[in-house]
């Protein structure tokens, strides 16, 4: 009975998880917010600090044994900015348009 139990909760866990996003992989979020340097699934690093100091005007990707910088660079041009470089490393600069 006990057995059936953890693996009834271990299952309902695992199912729980799947319908969240991943911290770093929201398909929405800008790419250019915040200013500091995060390790998530790649390396991003603020370069170019917006005047508000909380969102960034240039920012760098790295790619990293876990992951590149495809998911950086997709949400970059979506956002209304536009990146230079490649999946393995490139710069996301802030859009005319965009605050």
């Amino acid at each position: 009975m006990n057995r059936q139990l953890s693996l009834m909760m271990i299952m309902a866990l695992s199912l729980a998880a799947c319908g969240k996003t991943a911290p770093g992989k929201d398909p929405k979020a800008d790419v250019l917010t915040g200013t500091g340097s995060t390790v998530v699934y790649y390396t991003t690093q603020c370069t170019e600090p917006n005047a508000d100091g909380v969102r960034c005007d240039k920012k760098t990707c790295k790619a990293d044994a876990g992951s590149d910088c495809k998911v950086f660079s997709d949400r970059c041009t979506q956002s209304g900015h536009s990146y230079e470089g490649n999946d393995s490393a490139g710069t996301c600069t802030r859009g005319d348009q965009v605050g």
